[in-house]
């Protein structure tokens, strides 16, 4: 009876007399639903050992932890493939993520399918989203919802990963227990450019202003200060109370300020605030940000980290940092020893940023790799656009040396070839960029 009826659901969907109503994702999610029907109950008949080189783990689950209603809930997740076999996608999902939940006696579940071969031992990582329509509109604290990670036991039955399903807990309307206010989202954008006002931040979230704040302080002004270490002052930005920027309970306000655009609206009822400036100097500007907001008599002074600024997989744009603050990352890097003397490579990437934009090239470049150098003559060194660069240039010290630094990029790479490289374990990686020393910021690991 059960594939019986798993065979005429499909058949229903397939026929001629609902083609209008044919949708290929609908088929799809019809027929690895009833396939995991299946597999369940035909699961006991079946070898323990049969679908053993199939495993999975669900490493972490990331979400901010506060929404307010009308916005969705991101959630980073990230995943293993620990068995001897490869996920293999195609035809069929490699891997399915789904939210569950109660609504009265039925169970609710949104699905997301990935569909990428994922081989033994690769780590993935995607972002699925709660969409709004299911954000509860009551301001509280929730843990309704489950997260399940399901890997394949075969090419079309799925189940459980590792660690999975796991209570996915957050917070709605207003910010977690003992916390009076939040800045739930922040995008920041850096322009094309630096020097010229082309970058973007905005920012969302909970305040506990009420509208008594607002009617003490009319005639005055909302007042939104960013702050951060490295900027040479903070951003002030000024909005008017008054009768026509604070009416029927809310307020709401847009001005332009010398090509820079900017606005904040709050509504006491629900505690939700936006502001948002375009056009304005966000140089230096880095976590952690500062945010005072004040509304006459009302202040409440908020702190921003890389877990909200532009979510979880973007940092803040390192551009920012460009003529502000000397800084070196490294990404990535890659060592090969040759089985000859003076055949060793060294490859690296990573970001960078100097303080001030003017530099003197009459100075070398040097590359220090532990109590290692590599140095390339300035003269070496060519300037074209926003970068400096140079491609299989002899370092005084005999290997050689290909760079490039963009500017406008804040990203660098650096490949030493033909060299002896007797450093080892962890060491000390900087440059000394003509006069720009980015030495003691970052680590190597040889």
């Amino acid at each position: 009876m059960l594939i019986e009826n798993m065979n005429t659901e499909i058949s229903t969907l397939l026929s001629s007399k609902h083609e209008k109503l044919l949708n290929k994702e609908e088929i799809m999610k019809k027929t690895i639903l009833w396939a995991t029907v299946l597999y369940t109950v035909l699961s006991p008949m079946l070898s323990a050992n049969s679908f053993a080189s199939f495993g999975g783990r669900l490493i972490s689950v990331k979400y901010n932890p506060v929404v307010m209603p009308g916005d969705d809930l991101d959630i980073t997740v990230k995943v293993q493939n620990t068995g001897t076999e490869a996920w293999p996608g195609g035809g069929f999902p490699s891997w399915i993520c789904a939210l569950t939940w109660q609504e009265g006696s039925s169970t609710v579940s949104d699905e997301s399918y990935f569909y990428n071969t994922i081989l033994p031992g690769d780590i993935k990582e995607e972002t699925v989203t709660l969409d709004e329509q299911y954000i509860p509109d009551v301001p509280g604290t929730y843990s309704h919802i489950k997260l399940h990670a399901y890997r394949p036991e075969s090419v079309s039955f799925f189940s459980d990963m590792t660690n999975s399903p796991r209570t996915i807990t957050f917070g709605v309307g207003g910010p977690p227990s003992g916390v009076t206010s939040a800045i739930t989202k922040c995008n920041v954008k850096a322009g094309k450019s630096r020097g010229q006002n082309q970058d973007t931040i905005s920012f969302s979230g909970w305040l506990d202003a009420t509208e008594n704040d607002f009617q003490n302080a009319m005639d005055t002004d909302v007042v939104v200060d960013i702050v951060a270490a490295d900027m040479p002052s903070p951003l002030n930005f000024i909005f008017p109370i008054n009768n026509v920027s604070f009416k029927n309970g809310t307020y709401n306000y847009a001005r332009t300020v010398n090509a820079a655009t900017s606005f904040f609206k709050f509504d006491p009822r629900n505690g939700k605030f936006n502001f948002n400036a375009k056009k304005v100097d966000l140089t230096g500007l880095a976590c952690p940000i500062t945010v005072t907001v004040t509304i006459g008599s009302y202040s409440t002074t908020l702190q921003l980290g890389e877990d909200i600024v532009n979510g979880l997989k973007k940092p803040c744009p390192p551009q920012l940092l460009m003529g502000a603050k000397d800084s070196l990352t490294v990404d990535k890097a890659k060592v090969k020893f040759g089985k000859k003397p003076n055949t060793d490579s060294l490859s690296v990437t990573g970001s960078f940023t100097i303080e001030g934009m003017n530099y003197d090239k009459t100075n070398p470049l040097i590359i220090y790799v532990g109590s290692q150098t590599f140095t390339v003559p300035g003269n070496q060194i060519e300037t074209k656009n926003t970068t400096e660069r140079c491609s299989k240039v002899p370092c005084i010290e005999g290997a050689y040396v290909s760079v490039r630094f963009d500017f406008s990029k804040c990203k660098y790479s650096i490949a030493i070839k033909k060299a002896d490289i007797t450093e080892s374990g962890t060491v000390n990686f900087g440059v000394l960029l003509f006069d720009k020393d980015l030495q003691g910021f970052a680590n190597l690991d040889i």
